[in-house]
């Protein structure tokens, strides 16, 4: 009687481990599709550049580049939306993402020169339509050339993912 209650047990516990991972993944990989209710979007590359778009930050600082896709899943447009402060915003490219170094140490998207020379996509910046083709967007980010060099210390990209309520984040980790 005890065998079968200790197998019993041995089988509820299993089953519970298989429950407990079978939900959604605490972080991803270079390379893997995230989805939302809305949209598709898969982090292509993350690499480190001392200049992009004819840009140098020098002063200790240099580029993490990141490239990802985000192609319309829902039923209506991803499209420019006006935030809490007046200025308008795409939901399209809230997707924007954040480098998280170290854990905690945070890096986002800067558009420290007053244009789009930091953030690249392969059309133009427009609302994305429902089912339409994914758009690939690429993105500099500036950071302290520390988080290239020390390569022990982790690095995790956040991307703020569209949802048809707001944005769910998920973190892609690079090291």
């Amino acid at each position: 009687m005890k065998k079968i209650i200790a197998l019993l047990l041995v089988a509820i516990m299993s089953l519970s481990f298989v429950a407990c991972d079978s939900g959604s993944k605490n972080e991803y990989s270079v390379g893997d599709m995230v989805s939302t209710d809305c949209a598709q979007l898969t982090l292509q590359s993350c690499e480190f550049a001392e200049t992009y778009n004819s840009i140098g930050m020098g002063d200790g600082k240099i580029f993490v580049i990141l490239t990802f896709s985000i192609k319309n899943i829902g039923k209506t447009k991803l499209g420019y939306i006006k935030t809490i402060d007046g200025n308008k915003d795409s939901l399209m490219y809230s997707a924007i993402p954040c480098v998280d170094y170290n854990d905690g140490y945070l890096f986002s998207y800067d558009d420290m020169l007053g244009n789009l020379d930091l953030c690249s996509t392969d059309s133009v910046l427009s609302d994305l339509e429902p089912l339409s083709d994914a758009v690939t967007v690429e993105v500099a980010i500036a950071v302290p050339t520390e988080v290239e060099e020390q390569e022990n210390n982790p690095l995790v990209i956040k991307m703020a993912v569209p949802t048809t309520k707001g944005t769910k984040v998920f973190s892609y980790k690079i090291r």
